[in-house]
């Protein structure tokens, strides 16, 4: 007995001594701290780190044995930490530093093209960086050697690899990604820096990584959306877009969310979108999302920089219209960051060839043109025109999550024409001017890996001012003539985006507008004022849309858009669908289908220069301002088997409640416009192929746009002025190392116009003129050449320094855009007589830039 009542002390001795030295450490999910605290008690040590290091790391190992050393190694080294012994019980526990490494390489697809801004990225310390649009890449990354580098880019597999295998610069081959849905993604649609998106849906531009365009110094933003098929400007402006044969006041055109009811200089001729501050452009050309809305043809969502860059950025240059700068700063350790930039003209104080053309384009109609037919007249005429443009905006990134920014511009045109009669001691001032001011702020919030939200408002302003002054002996100066219309545009909005599951997203929200319109006019002479339009319509709005993905080959978008306008209390609904199918590899078909309103419009307007004034009108408060309501359906396959693309996109438009002005007379009556109806169909063809460093697309559109009015009981039908059945674009471009090079040749149909006859008065002395059968003629087939070179002038040291060339009408080729007609009384035969005048397009016009950057 005695025996065994030892053993079992000895036992329970023996494992009373094993509790107190555990051998076996396993932790399962522990937090590191809490692990720490356990090694203190169990080893009789003391550790010592910063909090920050050791929150949110959850612990995950087994051993056998009470060697700390190894147990720590272990632990630590997942998180990259290090520990040091100071004293024998005292431990400092560190971060290791990452050290820096210097990637590079080419990123390419399976037939050996450059994929351009793919996406190099590293999860874990989520940090990325990007090609170029060669598909090169070269980062200074700091990290640990371990890391694990992806390579991505949508619509292929991504790659992985490690840090070392980045060192020697490889070519790595991206494949094409048959898991998700096998939409084919155009990486370069007509040129770099123009894609495709992934739902076909819109084109994206990128105005920085954009090749030389024929005919552009600048990547002027709006002119190069007409490089797209059925976009095009039937009198060469850049604000001047139709779209498939809408109209320019149907095109929705935003720039940090703020509606541009004025988007040109220069009377159109330049874009009123500084392109130095522009990121990225969307443009739909088809059915486009029921987030936009009150537009029924297109939308072109312009997008300034929305990231806080590392360094300095600065870009100035000056071409033979305007300079312009561009400066942004990073601010609060890259939380935020201020961007600016301007431009001006410099037109009073020199006049270039460039600006010469431009104004000769411009500038002959009306009183511009009487003048130079006549030189032998008695008079001193001074003509003085400027424009500018400023813009700036703050970002904001006070958390990871949450992204905020404040965006402002503000665009000037002013024209003043002095006439003076020597002789007759008479003079008479002619002002112009346009001004446009918007401001937005945005905040965006990211809830979740799935959730997304917006909300954001926006303001502008928008103003057209023409007035007459005479001075006429002693008399004192006075107004004879007043023209004003004034837009004010306020407007907020809630978006949303969740994505429910891996084949179904949602986008919703909530939007409300304050659209408020005033056009004025003025008779000193006649002492009368005509307030023709001083009313305001608040509209609240809805939209949904479900993106459904069935499988790898078919996905399809539901929306619909629901308004409501306060001023009729009346509510709208517009359906809209879209979808893609791939049939076979290479090929993808889309359709797209919706109903698209539009509550504000614009009308054409003459003054005494002879100018066009389009006068915005807000829609249902006049009879005669109907709401316009567009039925659009289109159709079109893609084979893009990568270095070939080949695009044939059909549609059909249906619209009701347009407002124009048909006549080609001068002398029109104010408001003299009528509402009709528009059927629009066509087809729009792109063909493209690139060699190496040599690229060729050809556009071919064809295009019929018919109106319907009702007069006199009866229903007419006639070509739309803007009716251009051919259009042919073909383009070929080289770009080498240090220069770029490109030359376009464009043919198209003359537009449509109504001749004018027998010009006589009443018996009140009115003068009578008649009509032929409205735009029953057509005006000769125009044709130009275009071309544009850039060289790089020298790159170093973050600074980079380029020279560039263009020629419009290479060949000086004699177009004619417009025919209209006008009256002059003959004092001998004391009768009017009709004159008939051609306007022309811009003839042989040179221009040249010089551009610095610094990134």
């Amino acid at each position: 007995m005695i025996r065994w009542s030892t053993f079992l002390l000895c036992l329970l001795f023996s494992v009373l001594c094993s509790a107190q030295n555990r051998t076996d450490f396993e932790y399962d999910g522990q937090s590191l701290q809490e692990v720490l605290q356990d090694l203190e008690q169990e080893f009789q040590v003391v550790f010592s780190y910063t909090t920050d290091i050791v929150v949110d790391k959850s612990v995950y190992h087994s051993s056998s044995g009470r060697d700390l050393e190894f147990i720590l190694s272990s632990i630590l080294a997942s998180f990259y930490l290090e520990y040091n012994h100071y004293e024998q019980s005292y431990i400092v526990i560190t971060k290791i530093e990452k050290p820096t490494w210097q990637l590079c390489g080419t990123v390419l697809d399976e037939e050996g093209l450059a994929l351009a801004f793919a996406t190099i990225y590293i999860g874990r310390l989520q940090i990325a960086h990007s090609c170029d649009d060669q598909g090169q890449f070269s980062w200074n990354c700091s990290a640990y050697g371990d890391e694990t580098v992806s390579i991505r880019y949508i619509g292929y597999k991504e790659y992985t690899c490690s840090i070392g295998e980045l060192l020697d610069c490889p070519t790595i081959t991206l494949e094409m990604d048959l898991i998700s849905f096998e939409e084919i993604v155009v990486k370069e649609y007509v040129t770099s820096g123009i894609e495709q998106s992934e739902d076909l849906d819109h084109i994206i531009l990128r105005p920085k990584k954009i090749d030389m365009i024929p005919g552009l110094t600048d990547a002027d933003v709006l002119h190069m959306a007409q490089l797209l098929p059925g976009i095009k400007s039937i009198d060469e402006s850049a604000s001047g877009l139709y779209v498939r044969g809408g109209t320019p006041d149907q095109n929705l055109i935003l720039y940090d969310r703020i509606p541009v009811y004025n988007s040109g200089h220069f009377f159109g001729m330049i874009s009123g979108i500084n392109p130095s501050l522009v990121d990225q452009v969307k443009i739909y050309r088809n059915g486009f999302s029921p987030k936009y809305g009150g537009r029924a043809s297109s939308v072109i969502d312009i997008a300034s920089m929305d990231k806080i860059p590392t360094n300095i950025q600065l870009d100035a240059g000056i071409n033979f219209t305007h300079g312009d700068a561009s400066l942004t700063v990073p601010l609060w350790k890259e939380k935020a960051a201020l961007v600016v930039g301007a431009r001006k003209s410099y037109t009073e104080i020199i006049e270039t060839p460039t600006y010469r053309r431009l104004s000769e384009r411009v500038f002959r109609r009306g009183k511009f043109d009487d003048l130079n037919e006549d030189e032998d007249l008695p008079v001193e005429t001074v003509l003085d025109f400027n424009f500018s443009d400023y813009n700036a905006k703050l970002l904001l990134r006070p958390t990871k999550k949450d992204q905020v920014s404040l965006s402002f511009f503000s665009l000037h045109d002013r024209l003043i024409f002095d006439f003076t009669d020597v002789e007759d001691d008479f003079q008479t001032v002619d002002r112009i001017q346009l001004q446009s001011y918007g401001l937005s702020a945005i905040w965006k919030r990211t809830w979740s890996d799935r959730f997304r939200s917006e909300i954001f408002s926006t303001g502008t302003v928008y103003s057209n001012e023409y007035s007459l002054n005479i001075l006429d002996g002693d008399e004192e100066d006075h107004l004879e003539e007043l023209q004003l219309n004034r837009v004010e545009d306020i407007s907020y909005h809630w978006n949303n985006d969740w994505d429910l599951n891996r084949h179904i997203h949602l986008q919703f929200g909530i939007q409300y507008a304050d659209l408020a319109v005033e056009r004025f006019y003025q008779f000193e002479d006649e002492e009368t004022e005509i307030d023709l339009e001083n009313d305001e319509n608040e509209i609240l709005t809805g939209h949904l849309s479900v993106h459904s993905i069935f499988n790898k080959r078919f996905k399809s978008t539901f929306g619909i858009r629901w308004n409501h306008a306060f001023s009729t209390a009346e509510s709208f609904w517009e359906p809209r669908f879209s979808m893609q199918y791939l049939p076979f590899k290479h090929v993808q078909l889309n359709a797209s289908a919706g109903i698209y309103r539009q509550f504000m419009s614009q009308v054409l307007e003459f003054n005494d220069l002879g100018l066009n004034q389009d006068f915005w009108v807000l829609s249902d408060i006049e009879e005669n301002s109907a709401v316009v309501l567009s039925k659009n359906f289109s159709a079109g396959m893609i084979y893009y088997p990568s270095s070939f693309i080949l695009e044939i996109d059909g549609y059909f438009k249906q619209q009701d409640g347009l407002a124009a002005n048909f006549s080609n007379f001068q002398e029109s009556d104010i408001g003299d416009f009528e509402i009709g109806q528009a059927n629009i169909w066509g087809i729009d063809v792109l063909l493209k192929k690139r060699w190496n460093q040599f690229q060729s697309w050809i556009l071919y559109s064809y295009n019929r746009t018919f109106y319907t009015l009702e007069l006199d009981n009866a229903f007419i039908q006639f070509r739309a002025p803007h009716d251009v059945p051919h259009s042919f674009r073909m383009t070929h471009q080289y770009d080498g190392s240090w220069f770029s090079v490109s030359a376009g040749w464009n043919i198209s149909s003359g537009i449509p116009y109504t001749p004018v006859f027998e010009l006589d008065e009443d018996e009140e002395g009115a003068l009578v003129y008649e009509q032929d059968q409205i735009n029953i003629e057509r005006l000769p087939m125009t044709h130009r050449l275009d071309i544009s070179a850039m060289f790089q002038l020298f790159k170093k040291n973050g600074w980079k320094g380029s020279l560039g060339c263009s020629i419009l009408n290479v060949y000086n080729q004699e177009n004619i855009m417009g025919r209209e007609y006008f009256s002059i009384y003959d004092d001998d035969l004391e009768l009017y007589e009709l004159q008939e005048r051609d306007r022309n397009m811009l003839r042989f016009t040179p221009n040249v830039v010089f551009r610095i950057q610094f990134d």
